[in-house]
């Protein structure tokens, strides 16, 4: 099992993981971040010009304030 990573060379991409809440990624709620890392560093491996991570606000929380904690 696994994922192909596509043709990523020279493009931008977006990554719209689940940071806000106050479940642990043990949960499967919130994605962990070890694997956002993992992603970002294969995503530059294979040439990506750009990558931005963006997430939208919880009623928990703001997505600035979740990824000032992180």
């Amino acid at each position: 099992m696994g994922f192909k990573i596509g043709d990523v060379a020279n493009r931008s991409v977006l990554i719209k993981p689940n940071l806000c809440d106050l479940m642990g990624p043990e949960l499967g709620i919130t994605t962990d971040v070890a694997l956002v890392e993992a992603l970002v560093k294969i995503l530059q491996k294979n040439g990506s010009s750009r990558i931005t991570i963006v997430e939208s606000n919880h009623w928990v929380s703001t997505a600035e304030e979740e990824f000032r904690r992180l």
